[in-house]
């Protein structure tokens, strides 16, 4: 089942995720749903853990990639660091998108944290790429200090202090400041009050918008997914 490719709109293409709260669980989910579709590259312009369940290339060899999508449908790409995590791959994107079909790109950090603020250098968004930004919904009406990653650059674009909760408007005006992203995906909606509280952020957001849990997807206990919002 699709349930993501479909509800996200996933293209062949870049697709970049950024933000927080779930972007490698969604990256893995987005990978084994579009097995069926095409060659599947998974990769980063910052730093990530090699994803499972698939052969990981760390050399910018086109011929072994190539070759290894002969037989496998998904393949994760960068090049090794020394804290055992990949890097940027050294092929460039424009390559990329020559041996695969959909490239998905983990083009953020948030220290696993559901929220987060973007300095000026960040997100590495590739050329070309759609951006959807992930956020927590677990990170609703706690302190921003405790639950979001840069707190006071959070705080400083929503008007508030760090000591202040995280409400579904603050987060929208975060986001709307920034214009990151082409779409919104709240994740950890398990719960009703937790989606009230994604669509409430939706009602502020100028870009569509979407709510699901990929827990719950993962675990096979629903395939709970809700668009909220095509934007104003």
């Amino acid at each position: 089942m699709s349930i993501l490719v479909e509800g996200l709109g996933i293209r062949p293409g870049i697709t970049a995720i950024i933000g927080s709260g779930g972007k490698t669980r969604l990256i893995g989910q987005l990978a084994l749903e579009l097995k069926p579709y095409g060659r599947v590259l998974v990769t980063t312009t910052t730093k990530i853990f090699p994803a499972r369940g698939m052969p990981l290339i760390t050399l910018p060899d086109v011929r072994l990639i190539q070759s290894c999508f002969e037989t496998e449908h998904c393949l994760c790409l960068g090049t090794p660091l020394t804290d055992g995590k990949l890097g940027t791959p050294k092929l460039p994107f424009e390559r990329l998108l020559k041996l695969a079909d959909y490239v998905l790109v983990e083009a953020d950090g948030a220290r696993q944290l559901p929220l987060k603020a973007h300095e000026s250098w960040e997100p590495v968004i590739p050329q070309g790429a759609r951006v959807i930004l992930v956020a927590g919904l677990a990170g609703f009406y706690q302190e921003i200090q405790h639950v979001a990653h840069r707190p006071e650059l959070f705080a400083r674009i929503a008007g508030c202090s760090i000591m202040d909760k995280a409400t579904p408007e603050r987060l929208a005006a975060v986001i709307e400041h920034e214009g990151l992203a082409d779409l919104v995906l709240f994740n950890q909606g398990e719960s009703q009050g937790a989606r009230r509280a994604a669509k409430a952020c939706a009602r502020n957001l100028s870009i569509p918008s979407c709510v699901t849990s990929l827990y719950l997807i993962q675990s096979d206990a629903d395939c709970y997914f809700e668009s909220l919002s095509e934007g104003k």
